[in-house]
């Protein structure tokens, strides 16, 4: 799609081609290193991450002396100032 677009403004295939895979690539390492860092961050590995939903609960992946980390309710509201608009 980048390449048909580019191509239509007067590029030549080969510069259309160069410039989705740059651009893809500009697009999705960073997010991809960013998800690593993270993942590295809170200890997490791959297989925790591909363990299923009813295995990883949150207390299960608390490590032992911490709390467990709970998730919000459906009815949880966040925490505001004063009574809100009127």
């Amino acid at each position: 799609m980048v390449s048909n677009t580019i191509i239509a403004f007067g590029a030549s295939s080969d510069i259309a081609a160069a410039y989705a895979i740059g651009l893809h690539a500009l697009l999705l390492i960073p997010i991809t290193v960013l998800g690593l860092v993270l993942m590295w961050s809170m200890k997490l590995t791959f297989s925790d991450m591909l363990k299923t939903s009813d295995r990883t609960r949150p207390d299960d992946l608390a490590e032992p002396g911490q709390e467990p980390v709970t998730r919000l309710s459906a009815t949880a509201r966040p925490a505001t100032e004063g009574q809100g608009r009127k």
